[in-house]
């Protein structure tokens, strides 16, 4: 028998009757108690009442982290009535411990409290190297904050993979369930197509320039990865892959702002180190399999060599799954156009499904494509106008085949 999985719950103890996360918190507590979650939380009113009256309700459990009325003497809080179990803890470290122990994270708007309790969790699953337990946030307020703190660079670009926000509670308990049934269940919102094309470059394998971003972390060196890719624009020598010389090298990161004394050692190091292949995203394989077997047609698109790209797929095994294969220049998107209708793909049949909000996105519409931003990264989190998801297992639920949708 499986363990049952536990999620953290974190939130404002000031939150009252008539706010929104109050709303929030008793739907999203009925909604993991029905998925068979147990819940941990602090207990001690605000966000806990409604949340444990909402698990009630689901008939599941909820665990209370009680600390000592002498720390909080100006709030003199009881424990919520709803609350099944009780962890009496000494100290604030000892609390701490224990909702990083759980298997994801809830977040709701609070103040320092819940900013320093979010702080030591990511902090801890940095340290494990854990990136498969989701941190989410429940609350547009938090947007900003983290687009912020990703914007000074204040964390490599790997750490923000297991961060999501949502604004509603259907989204979170989709990521902490990974059934995005359940966020996409308006058929308003899904695409009825035959045929899917995706970016290879960033969408089903890393990016050169994603590669380029975790080599330079590796030595301590940290850049967002939207700079690395003006950055290669800029320097002329296409794809950071594309060429392993020091010169390509030197001038992406003199693009960056690095003096010529660090752009030197940097570059000397990254062409000191063998080529690897680009990895493949975990979830590529798996997405195109399941297109594949739904009747749908599936294609690539890439700017890197035509051989370069058969060579990727055969050595990930992805040659069968995949019908075209597009050599793709931003800069003339109507040549994707005239490859697609050699192939036989209507353009009115196809969802084309990149990285890049830019050359991925706005080119694609320009053509009057549609079209499926994948952000990954958080890359363009302040930007709401595209149409986004975080992961590759979201196109199931969203997009539909055209037969059997009417």
């Amino acid at each position: 028998m499986q363990p049952q999985k536990q999620i953290a719950v974190l939130g404002s103890f000031l939150t009252n009757t008539k706010s929104v996360d109050y709303q929030m918190a008793e739907e999203l507590g009925y909604l993991l108690a029905q998925n068979g979650f147990r819940i941990i939380c602090g207990g001690h009113g605000g966000i806990a009442k409604p949340l444990a009256s909402g698990i009630t309700r689901g008939g599941g459990r909820i665990l209370g982290i009680s600390l000592p009325e002498s720390r909080y003497p100006a709030r003199n809080a009881k424990i919520s009535p709803d609350i099944t179990e009780t962890l009496q803890v000494n100290t604030l470290s000892e609390r701490l411990e224990a909702l990083a122990g759980s298997n994801g994270y809830i977040v709701f708007t609070g103040g320092i409290g819940t900013l320093a309790e979010f702080a030591f969790i990511w902090h801890s699953l940095q340290i494990e190297g854990d990136f498969e337990r989701p941190i989410v946030f429940l609350s547009r307020s938090w947007r900003r904050f983290i687009a912020n703190f990703k914007h000074e660079q204040m964390a490599k670009f790997k750490y923000y993979k297991h961060v999501f926000i949502c604004e509603t509670v259907k989204d979170a308990v989709a990521i902490l369930t990974q059934n995005y049934s359940l966020k996409y269940d308006d058929p308003r919102k899904l695409f009825r197509k035959e045929c899917i094309l995706f970016d290879l470059d960033g969408t089903i394998v890393e990016s050169p320039e994603e590669l380029f971003v975790k080599s330079c972390e590796n030595i301590g060196y940290f850049f967002r990865l939207p700079d690395v890719v003006e950055s290669v624009k800029k320097s002329g020598n296409g794809p950071a892959e594309n060429k392993n010389k020091p010169g390509m090298y030197l001038c992406i990161l003199k693009n960056l702002g690095l003096s010529a004394s660090s752009a030197t050692e940097i570059a000397e190091h990254l062409c000191a180190k063998p080529s690897q292949p680009p990895e493949l995203y975990g979830d590529a394989a798996e997405i195109l399999h399941y297109f594949k077997q739904n009747g749908f047609s599936t294609g690539v698109v890439s700017s890197r060599p035509p051989p370069q790209v058969n060579d990727i797929l055969s050595a990930h095994n992805l040659s069968d799954l995949v019908d075209i294969c597009c050599p793709l220049n931003h800069q003339d998107m109507q040549q994707l156009c005239s490859t697609l209708e050699a192939s036989g793909w209507q353009k009115e049949e196809v969802v084309y499904v990149g990285d890049n909000l830019q050359d991925d996105y706005l080119s694609a519409r320009a053509i009057n494509l549609d079209v499926i931003l994948l952000d990954r990264h958080l890359s363009y989190l302040n930007n709401d106008d595209p149409f986004k998801v975080r992961s590759l297992r979201e196109l199931k639920y969203l997009i539909k085949p055209r037969a059997l949708c009417g």
